[in-house]
Parts: structure tokens; C-alpha cells; sequence
């Protein structure tokens, strides 16, 4: 090879290369829009989002011409504990979200958290006036989706194998007391003991979760610190990760509507 070839690859070929590569490692490993933890005001503001987006799509007529129309506000009932009394279900129109947050050491990156979540939620409440004397939570954990799609579908084989064990459970084992009749806009912190079925493994649990009820839904969020040996997860592998930690947060984000 002539000295003008190897002068050209060193000057140009491979600073570009460089680039590419950098370039890669951005988009792909540090780029991420890593999805803020649960909270109440995330709840409401994602489902506010979605909302408005429903409400400006039936704007539109059949012909694609904008409608002038005014979309109102659900319709707010007097703060009592009698018009909570009931069953209540997921919002269908929500962006509820089971999912969950593992600290992972990746090469060239460093620490990085991975967020994984799924709307296939189902999840049923129940309030007799005094308690919540019935809670069911079944997500379908198939539809996990973070930021980055290998990852996603390492975890059908690999970890909590969702190919395996497609869905985890929860169930309410005693009645969480009510001291006072929830007000709307006010936040109600209770803890909920039940039993978490997770990759094929039941353990008792006690998840604190946060409820607030506002325009005639409520919304519940929690999390729960998750030891994989305690559900025989093992920690999955992969060429770009250095190590994972043993343990991740399950976190649940849920709207409910009374049935």
C-alpha cells in the first residue's frame, strides 16, 4: 500500500470510523429517554395527555374537516364515601403500565438504568365504604418494552422468561382500612398485603401504594423491590453488559374507572 493510501485511511477513513462509532454508542446505548419513576403527577399527566389527544382526534368528521365543538369536563360528584362504593377496572382509554427498573453496568457506558414497561393490564378494585376489601392486578409481561429491543426480547428466554411465565399477579390477601372517606384531590397513602406471583414463584408481599382520586377516576401507583433469587430469576447476559445488579423495582401505574 502506497504512503498517499495509508496517509488517506489515517487522516480521513478512520477519524470517520471514530465518528460512526460514536455516533452509534449514542443513539443506541447512551441516548435514552429513560422514563421518569412512578409517581401520582406522572399518572395523571400521562393520562391528561392521552385524554386530550382522544378528545382532539373527535374533532375531526368524517370528511377530515375540524369540528368547533367543546369537550367537557367530567362530571365532578360530591366528595362522599358512597359514590366510591363498588368495583372498580382499568381504564380502557389509560396509559396504565406495570413494569419495572434494573440497574445495569454496560461497556464504554457505565451505570445505566433500564426501564421496561407493558400496558396489557388487567386489574379489578373493590370498596365496600370502610375498605378496599379486594384487589387483582394480572399484567402481561409479553408486552415489556424499554428502550431498546434486544433487551426486550432477551427477556423471553432469559430472566423472568416471558415465554415461560407470560404474566404476573397479584392478589389483595387482607382488607386495607379506609380511616376517612377518600376527598378528591387529596393523596391516600395505604399498604397493601397480598401475595406476587412472578415467573412461576408466589411470595408474600406488602406494596405501599398512593391513591388519588380526581374528574371521577383513581389513580393508584407503587413500587416493590424485587430479589431475583426470591423468584429464581436468574440475572440474563449479554456482550454489552458488564454486570446487573441482583435486585430491580417492580412498578405499577393504574386508572381506574367504577364499573
Amino acid at each position: 500500500m502506497s504512503k498517499k493510501k495509508s496517509l488517506f485511511l489515517i487522516t480521513v477513513v478512520v477519524p470517520c470510523f471514530a465518528i460512526f462509532a460514536a455516533l452509534m454508542t449514542y443513539f443506541f446505548v447512551l441516548r435514552s429517554d429513560t422514563p421518569a419513576p412512578v409517581s401520582i403527577s406522572n399518572t395523571i399527566s400521562q393520562q391528561n395527555e392521552t385524554t386530550n389527544n382522544m378528545s382532539s382526534s373527535k374533532k375531526e368528521n368524517k370528511m377530515g374537516l375540524e369540528k368547533t365543538s367543546i369537550t367537557a369536563s367530567p362530571k365532578q360528584e360530591p366528595s362522599n364515601g358512597d359514590n366510591l362504593i363498588g368495583i372498580w377496572v382499568i381504564d380502557a382509554s389509560s396509559s396504565s403500565y406495570v413494569g419495572y427498573r434494573v440497574k445495569e453496568e454496560l461497556v464504554r457506558v457505565g451505570t445505566f438504568t433500564a426501564v421496561g414497561r407493558t400496558n396489557l393490564v388487567n386489574a379489578e378494585l373493590e370498596y365496600d365504604g370502610n375498605s378496599i376489601v379486594r384487589v387483582n392486578v394480572k399484567a402481561d409481561l409479553r408486552g415489556l418494552q424499554s428502550d431498546n429491543q434486544y433487551r426486550d426480547r432477551a427477556l423471553s428466554n432469559q430472566a423472568i422468561e416471558t415465554s415461560k411465565f407470560p404474566y404476573a399477579e397479584f392478589e389483595l390477601a387482607e382488607e386495607i382500612s379506609i380511616a376517612e372517606n377518600p376527598e378528591k384531590n387529596t393523596i391516600v397513602e395505604v399498604n397493601a398485603k397480598g401475595t406476587l406471583k412472578l415467573h412461576g414463584v408466589s411470595n408474600k408481599v406488602e406494596v405501599p401504594l398512593s391513591g388519588k382520586l380526581e374528574n371521577d377516576r383513581l389513580y393508584i401507583i407503587g413500587t416493590l423491590p424485587i430479589i431475583f433469587d426470591q423468584y429464581d430469576i436468574a440475572k440474563p447476559s449479554s456482550r454489552s453488559v458488564l454486570s446487573i445488579e441482583d435486585n430491580g423495582i417492580m412498578e405499577l401505574s393504574l386508572v381506574f374507572i367504577k364499573q
